[in-house]
């Protein structure tokens, strides 16, 4: 989602209904504050990402994720592991 001034949406109108049209939405706003919303109708916007935290509680992570394996990993570097 990108801002436009209001101001830059009365010169590339045209232009900025075809980004829309590809699925683009865009926010226009007056003086800093955004005041409307350009999106595309019905079924063609994008896909959207899932929301960050959808998956929470539905496995955990070890505490000592960030070391374990570390001897492996440093041998694994060094040519040491195969």
């Amino acid at each position: 989602m990108r801002t436009v001034t209001v101001e830059a949406t009365a010169t590339d109108l045209t232009r900025l209904l075809d980004d829309v049209a590809r699925g683009d939405t865009i926010v226009l706003e007056r003086d800093g504050t955004p005041v409307a919303r350009l999106e595309p109708v019905g079924g063609q916007s994008k896909p959207t990402l899932p929301r960050l935290g959808f998956m929470e509680g539905a496995f955990s992570v070890p505490d000592d994720f960030d070391t374990m394996e570390a001897d492996l990993i440093a041998d694994l570097f060094e040519g040491k592991a195969t």
